[in-house]
């Protein structure tokens, strides 16, 4: 804090406090961070699960039926009722880890097994192409 005092002379006076109240800046309340307000949180659970139904989930056109949902996937069918067109949708997000990355490969390899149609599988395998991918060199 900067206090001036007579004839123009400034301090800077340094506070320190024993705790420090929390105060929620969206539903103006104390007791919580912004980032903790359970107004907040219902609020983004709420528009996760609007989201989550997508819009291939909400036309009639389509039926999206989840299968299977694991860390590192999600496996889907796909209808279209206008048409005869449907297909097996998988999305995967590898970990990082070797030992991680085995996991996926034996997911996909037992949904593949068990699959007769169409399938589509798609999404981030945290693999490098090429050592200058890496960043620094550091294994991935």
């Amino acid at each position: 804090m900067i206090i001036e005092e007579a004839k123009s002379k400034v301090r800077t006076q340094y506070i320190e406090y024993d705790w420090w109240l929390e105060y929620c800046q969206d539903c103006m309340c104390l007791g919580h961070e912004t980032e903790k307000c359970p107004v907040n949180k219902a609020a983004a659970e709420a528009k996760k699960k609007e989201a989550a139904k997508g819009a291939i989930a909400n036309d009639k056109q389509k039926e999206v039926t989840i299968l299977a949902a694991r860390p590192q996937l999600v496996h889907y069918y796909v209808e279209d009722k206008g048409s005869t067109f449907a297909t097996y949708m998988t999305f995967v997000y590898v970990f990082n880890s070797g030992i991680g990355r085995k996991d996926i490969w034996a997911d996909l390899r037992l949904l593949h097994a068990s699959m007769g149609d169409q399938q589509v599988v798609l999404g981030d395998f945290n693999t490098c192409t090429s050592f200058d991918e890496r960043i620094n060199g550091a294994p991935v």
